[in-house]
């Protein structure tokens, strides 16, 4: 529940974004039009502000030291390598295909802003409909290996992905050679 919410608020954000570039002309958008969505942030920022504000912090157990940092670093040194690799190829893939991607359609491919945020916004939809099936399917063959094929994924399939809108927008990438 915690990706899809980050999804869900990005991909509002891209659409949001998306809508103020079609309705804007390009000129007013980059000179003032870019903070019209963040005043609408304005409001759910003081939403969470004032129930923030009403929550009350309860102590439930006894409070319990963090253990030492050097030898939790020391014991588990291969463990947290393996974590922080995996959340560095997640942060990445996520930025490639969510962030950059839309950049890219934009600066590189040529399309429009909002016809690249339209783009991100259906694929910020797509990725909410498949967390759901993923979850399912990890609870049928275990987390590491799907996370595995997901690492894999991305490091096989991000040359393709990227050539396939490049393509889209009637250019042909450099070869790797």
């Amino acid at each position: 529940f915690g990706t899809a919410g980050a999804f869900a608020g990005v991909m509002l954000g891209a659409a949001v974004g998306s809508w103020v570039a079609w309705k804007m002309p390009t000129q007013t958008l980059l000179a003032w039009g870019w903070r019209v969505p963040f005043l609408f942030g304005i409001t759910i920022g003081l939403a969470g502000y004032l129930i923030r504000r009403e929550l009350r912090n309860v102590q439930v157990g006894p409070v319990v030291e963090p253990p030492p940092l050097i030898p939790v670093l020391r014991a588990n040194w291969r463990r947290i390598a393996q974590i922080t690799g995996l959340k560095v190829l997640e942060a990445v893939g996520f930025y490639l295909m969510f962030v950059y991607a839309t950049t890219y359609l934009i600066d590189e491919v040529g399309r429009t802003r909002w016809h690249a945020m339209g783009i991100n916004t259906l694929s910020m939809g797509t990725a909410l409909l498949v967390l759901p099936l993923a979850g399912a399917l990890s609870d049928r063959i275990g987390r590491k290996p799907l996370m595995l094929a997901g690492a894999g994924a991305l490091i096989v399939f991000t040359w393709p992905l990227f050539d396939l809108l490049w393509r889209d927008g009637g250019g042909d990438l450099p070869s790797l050679e």
